[in-house]
C-alpha cells in the first residue's frame, strides 16, 4: 500500500469496493488502518459481534 501506509492492523478492501470507514487510496484499491474502523467496517458487512469496552 505503498510506503506512506506500511503500519498495521491494514485492511485492504476488494477492488470496487468502498467504505465509509476508509483511511486511504492506493492504486485504486480502498483501505481502513484503523483497528477500530476496521471492526466496525467488518460488523457491518459480516455480522461480526461489535466490540466491548
Amino acid at each position: 500500500m505503498g510506503e506512506e501506509n506500511q503500519s498495521l492492523p491494514l485492511l485492504i478492501l476488494s477492488e470496487g469496493s468502498s467504505s465509509k470507514y476508509q483511511t486511504g487510496t492506493y492504486k485504486g484499491l480502498n483501505f481502513i488502518s484503523d483497528k477500530d474502523a476496521i471492526l466496525k467496517a467488518l460488523t457491518e458487512r459480516h455480522g461480526f459481534p461489535e466490540s466491548h469496552p
